[in-house]
């Protein structure tokens, strides 16, 4: 979302901050003494409790039935990602500086491409499947366990204050996930835009016969950026030959060029590819970004292909259902100390309305004043 007001963006952006910071000093640093189990529930955690709840039976559900989601409820879920407003805005403030987003770039292109060095993209020796258990399934069975000692045995919040730092590992993985994303359409955007990708044809064999069928060229022998990425990377999965390319530049980039440099594109009108200043000033920035957004786009397929194994389903619909588990425990647990009487006044002090059902006179109604 783009906010052209200065004013309410850097608004925005502070609430960001704030709301950021308050997470941080919540749920990592400060100090936690544990709490025993049964709670002293008051009727906003009750809510909240029940929220929880219910929101890990809306994820198993999901589990099973993965089909479209209803209007409403695409309405409900737009309507709340407008809370993160504040964060997204935060983000791409800081992205906005120079500095800080180079370094970004420079950290997200290196692991890409150490990881893709590493061979850990393939799906050969179950590469991808095991640095996906490593970063997003191992801290959350490890914290289950914890959490399920603390509930059942101790019967008190105390094992998983210790390692609640493990609930970082996660919250990183998706904010990389999150920023390549954003980086690589960056970088497609202004291929897109400056370049056509030409593939050097090779002689064709078995082990890349994958790859060639699944290549789309256009009448100029050309191929778009998202195919080429698409194709590069079924390559990489399957420890394919990748193609070679080259590119060309478009009108557009040497006008801009030219344009920056005060040079006279008359006497080029008429150019062949790579063959004069404009083409060689601009080329070799084509030939630094393709391997990044390659090792980037071959980072995302993995995540998202692995999502969708059976087995990483069954161990996600695992994890969810038990902690769905110990948070409706620790509600049958505490639901004694909630006071019942402030709940039934407020639940009908605000849309229930409780009758006698002989008389119809209402038994709990709001006070007057």
């Amino acid at each position: 979302m783009k906010i052209n007001n200065k004013y309410i963006q850097y608004s925005l952006a502070f609430v960001g901050f704030l709301i950021l910071l308050y997470y941080i000093w919540f749920r990592f640093i400060r100090t936690r003494l544990p709490r025993e189990i049964p709670l002293q529930l008051t009727i906003l955690s009750f809510f909240i409790i029940c929220i929880l709840c219910g929101i890990y039976i809306f994820i198993i559900y999901r589990y099973f039935k993965p089909k479209n989601m209803s209007s409403y409820m695409l309405e409900a879920l737009q309507r709340l990602s407008k809370l993160y407003i504040p964060l997204y805005t935060l983000d791409n403030l800081l992205k906005s500086i120079q500095n800080l987003s180079s370094i970004q770039e420079f950290l997200l292109k290196t692991l890409s491409s150490f990881l893709y060095n590493r061979n850990l993209f393939t799906a050969f020796f179950s590469n991808d499947y095991k640095l996906y258990v490593t970063h997003s399934i191992l801290p959350r069975i490890i914290f289950l366990i914890l959490f399920i000692i603390d509930i059942f045995y101790f019967h008190q919040f105390y094992l998983i204050y210790i390692c609640i730092l493990l609930g970082i590992i996660p919250l990183i993985k998706s904010y990389i996930i999150y920023s390549i994303k954003q980086l690589l359409e960056k970088e497609i955007l202004y291929i897109e835009k400056n370049f056509y990708i030409q593939v050097i044809e090779e002689e064709e064999n078995e082990e890349c016969s994958y790859v060639y069928l699944s290549l789309n060229k256009d009448e100029e022998d050309c191929v778009d950026i998202r195919n080429f990425l698409e194709v590069q990377v079924a390559g990489i999965k399957w420890a394919y030959t990748l193609y070679k390319y080259d590119c060309i530049e478009t009108w557009y980039a040497r006008e801009d060029y030219a344009k920056k440099h005060n040079i006279d594109l008359c006497p080029l009108m008429f150019f062949r590819p790579n063959s004069d200043e404009i083409a060689r000033a601009i080329s070799p920035k084509f030939y630094e970004m393709m391997p990044h957004m390659i090792h980037m786009q071959a980072f995302l397929e993995s995540d998202r292909r692995i999502q969708v194994y059976e087995s990483i389903k069954e161990i996600n619909i695992i994890i969810t259902f038990m902690y769905f588990i110990c948070w409706f425990s620790i509600l049958v647990m505490s639901i004694h100390t909630l006071n019942i009487v402030d709940l039934v006044e407020l639940l009908t002090s605000t849309w229930i309305n409780i009758e006698d059902p002989f008389s119809n006179v209402p038994l709990l109604h709001e006070n007057e004043t």
